[in-house]
Order: C-alpha cells, then sequence, then structure tokens
C-alpha cells in the first residue's frame, strides 16, 4: 500500500513538464568583474554615500546584498561577492576585515541622521 507522499511524488515525476534543455542559461567567468561595471557605477551613483575621510564604513556583505538586489530591479543579474569586492577595490575603497572604508548607503546615512536628531530633541 503507497503513502500520500509516494503517490505525490509518482504524480509528480509522470506530470512534470519535460524541461527543454536546447536553451542554455548564459553565464559568466565568476572571476571577471567587468560585466557588472556599468551597474555598479549606478548603483554606487543612487544608492551609496562617500564618506572618504571619515570613519565611517559599511559591511561588505549589507552592500552586496543591496547592489544585488539593485540588479535585479535593473534587469540585471547579481555578482558573486569576490567581484563585488573587486569592484569596490576598483573603485578606490579600501577593504579591511570585512568592511568598505569611506563608503555607506544613503539608507544607512539617513536612518543615522534621524535617530541623531530624535535624540538631541528628546535631550533637549
Amino acid at each position: 500500500m503507497s503513502t500520500f507522499l509516494e503517490m505525490a511524488e509518482r504524480w509528480i515525476r509522470e506530470n512534470r513538464p519535460a524541461v527543454e534543455e536546447s536553451h542554455p542559461v548564459p553565464t559568466v567567468p565568476a572571476d571577471d568583474p567587468a560585466p557588472w561595471g556599468d551597474h555598479f557605477s549606478c548603483w554606487l551613483a543612487e544608492h551609496c554615500t562617500s564618506r572618504e575621510g571619515r570613519v565611517d564604513s559599511s559591511a561588505i556583505g549589507c552592500l552586496h546584498v543591496d547592489f544585488c538586489r539593485w540588479a535585479v530591479e535593473h534587469k540585471g543579474v547579481p555578482c558573486v561577492r569576490e567581484n563585488f569586492e573587486t569592484l569596490l577595490r576598483d573603485a578606490g575603497f579600501r577593504l579591511r576585515d570585512g568592511m568598505a572604508s569611506g563608503l555607506v548607503l544613503r539608507t544607512d546615512l539617513a536612518a543615522y541622521r534621524d535617530f541623531a536628531e530624535h535624540t538631541a530633541r528628546r535631550r533637549a
């Protein structure tokens, strides 16, 4: 006697549409950041603020996630973190201990400023 799970798996195998393999998915070499250069420049201009000369920095992982989300929203393809780090270095940002020095997301800076302003009002 078959269990429900076995029956469901059999039905899925029998009714699954055939996968057409004649259309390969285009790939980009994992060690080539060049295809993301234009998207990176646009993302940097739209989502980031350079804080060069200050102690500000952002976690590379957070920046990478934001960039990948931005790329998908703009019909692009996310890149691997290694390529993203290369793009950051090529743009002149120093990377150390998982942080990108002198670069912050505008949303993070706005949130910090709102918090500082709110705190100052509460103290006054």
